[in-house]
């Protein structure tokens, strides 16, 4: 079993001074989740996915939803993907917020929804998510590993912006469920029942197994190495700013950038309701990311290094300035 100590290696401990607030909130409850219950219930949020789902076949919201998804019209495909993601993904919101709520005795917003600068965080995230992604395109492009295409013209450009406004707010649930699962209550929780280290590795590890395509053939190394930097990079981003406002609209504009802007695919799946630009590979996989798309390519691994180099910089000089003020 893992040590319970909150004591926590030297190197760990200095990086992290002054940037304790997540695990602070963990700890306001009465108790903290131990991992060999935690890493079950996990699974459990998610498998409320599949609870959402069969609840709207039984609703008869089925046929309809799918007819719309399969419609050549972006708006109805993008208000499929809105209703279906709203829906299924509230259940595993409201699964973390109960067991938040009744088993470790504190309230939803500890997970790191504090009110004061979540404005600024909010739109901070959401452009550096649009601009890494944009960054991790043009040098794509200027290497000539994508190349435009418009085999759909009612699809791409401006005739589909209705559809890829439609698709955010879907975005904008889906990717900050998961940093709820992740950064908000996994890695807390972890961190602060045993050590900071723990939890950040247990959210890696999670994020990194969860996000493995039904098609397994499109996963690879360099796709699992992204996901482990990307992962690293949140958890430090989420540490630095003591919430997950900033990592939750990072992450809904990051997938956003990549399925309905650039056009491609998002850890290996096709986003419906339309995009602005249909980019394709045009290289090889190790520069292109092939048919997971970037996000298995070393331009986007470079990206992420990058800004994980940056957050673990400002960490440290931060926990510098701490340490001085003692």
């Amino acid at each position: 079993m893992l040590p319970t100590s909150t004591q926590q290696p030297a190197a760990t401990r200095d990086m992290l001074a002054g940037s304790q607030t997540l695990f602070e909130l963990a700890r306001r409850g009465k108790r903290l989740t131990p991992w060999f219950v935690a890493l079950p219930l996990l699974f459990a949020f998610f498998a409320c996915l599949l609870l959402a789902y069969v609840i709207m076949v039984l609703l008869g919201l089925g046929p309809i939803l799918n007819a719309w998804g399969s419609s050549k019209n972006v708006s109805l495909q993008a208000l499929s993907l809105l209703i279906q993601t709203a829906f299924q993904y509230s259940f595993v919101i409201l699964g973390v917020a109960l067991w938040v709520r009744l088993y470790e005795g504190r309230p939803f917003w500890t997970l790191g929804f504090q009110a004061q600068g979540a404005a600024s965080k909010i739109l901070r995230g959401f452009l550096a998510g649009l601009a890494m992604f944009a960054l991790s395109i043009g040098v794509l492009w200027l290497t000539g590993s994508v190349r435009s295409i418009n085999n759909t013209p009612d699809q791409i450009g401006w005739s589909a912006l209705s559809g890829v406004l439609i698709v955010l707010p879907a975005f904008l649930i889906q990717g900050p469920t998961e940093e709820i699962l992740m950064r908000g209550w996994l890695m807390p929780t972890q961190g602060a029942r045993y050590r900071p280290w723990v939890g950040i590795a247990l959210s890696t590890i999670t994020f990194t197994l969860l996000h493995i395509p039904d098609h397994l053939g499109s996963y690879n190394l360099l796709s699992a190495l992204v996901l482990i930097v990307v992962s690293l990079f949140l958890a430090g981003y989420a540490l630095l700013e003591g919430s997950i406002w900033g990592v939750c609209a990072w992450h809904a504009a990051w997938n956003w950038a990549e399925g309905n802007i650039f056009g491609m695919q998002v850890s290996g799946m096709t986003i419906s309701g339309g995009t602005l630009i249909k980019l394709a590979p045009s290289g090889p996989d190790w520069l292109t990311g092939g048919v997971y798309g970037p996000e298995a390519s070393v331009p986007v691994l470079a990206i992420l290094l990058s800004g994980l180099a940056w957050i673990c910089y400002r960490l440290y000089r931060r926990s510098r300035t701490y340490v001085q003020a003692l």
